[in-house]
């Protein structure tokens, strides 16, 4: 089964393409470790994250450290181990070209799943945006 990614072009520029993606049939937007997040009042580009898909990545046991980060939540509780995270990407200037990119459009409040994690964009204290849980309800 593929994730419901129905998205439409709404800004373009030279650098990149911006898209908004519809809802799924729950009301919530799909985005993947593979999308590239803006915020249209925001210059900057952020990517979500998550322990699993770090792992996997690297070619580690996603269930094994899905355990240690549990663990270091715990241990360690205000060194910001988390889960799932939404993480600002750095900019560049070069005069060297580069391959324009598509973008998904974000905003504060959105509802989102992320690898089976269903959660709201908010802004982080640092500026950047960050995911908040939603209670899970039994419908």
């Amino acid at each position: 089964m593929s994730i419901f990614k129905k998205q439409q072009l709404i800004a373009s520029y030279p650098a990149f393409d911006v898209y908004k993606r519809e809802a799924n049939e729950k009301g919530l937007v799909n985005i993947t470790v593979d999308d590239i997040l803006v915020k249209p009042d925001h210059l900057g580009k952020y990517q979500a994250g998550s322990i699993v898909s770090f792992a996997l990545e690297y070619n580690e046991c996603p269930i094994k450290a899905v355990e240690e980060c549990r663990q270091k939540m715990i241990d360690q509780p205000h060194n910001g181990h988390k889960l799932h995270w939404i993480m600002s990407l750095g900019g560049t200037i070069s005069n060297s070209p580069t391959k324009k990119i598509n973008v998904i459009e974000v905003d504060y409040g959105m509802e989102v799943v992320f690898e089976g994690h269903i959660a709201t964009i908010e802004k982080a204290n640092n500026g950047n945006l960050q995911f908040k849980e939603i209670e899970a309800t039994d419908d």
